[in-house]
């Protein structure tokens, strides 16, 4: 998913299923953009497909909620190598997440990304 180049920065966050962790970190992280106006992609993704396509966990939902942010829009995908070229930042939620982001790195260059 090749990623438009008009922003400023672009930040991926990364968990595991990616309908916990990330999900709620990109929701505030993308109400924080929005409120100062700044030109930065936000996003999530997961190291592993189990729920690719399904909405963030409830939970997780009524959390964000608690904080004035909706999440329930997202929809989780995987993440890929290309995701190195799409974002200027990689945010991994573990170290666990961390390590399998950085088995994929083709270069130095993409690592410095984490």
């Amino acid at each position: 998913m090749k990623q438009e180049s008009n922003y400023s920065l672009r930040i991926l966050m990364v968990c595991l299923g990616n309908i916990c962790r990330s999900p709620i970190a990109d929701g505030l992280l993308r109400r924080k953009v929005k409120e100062n106006n700044l030109n930065i992609l936000v996003d999530s993704a997961g190291t592993a497909a189990y729920h690719i396509g399904k909405a963030p966990d409830s939970r997780m939902c009524s959390t964000a909620e608690e904080f004035g942010t909706n999440i329930k829009n997202l929809v989780a995908r995987k993440f890929t190598i290309n995701d190195f070229d799409d974002f200027d930042i990689i945010y991994a939620m573990d170290e666990a997440n961390r390590e399998n982001i950085l088995s994929l790195a083709r270069n130095n260059s993409v690592r410095k990304k984490m």
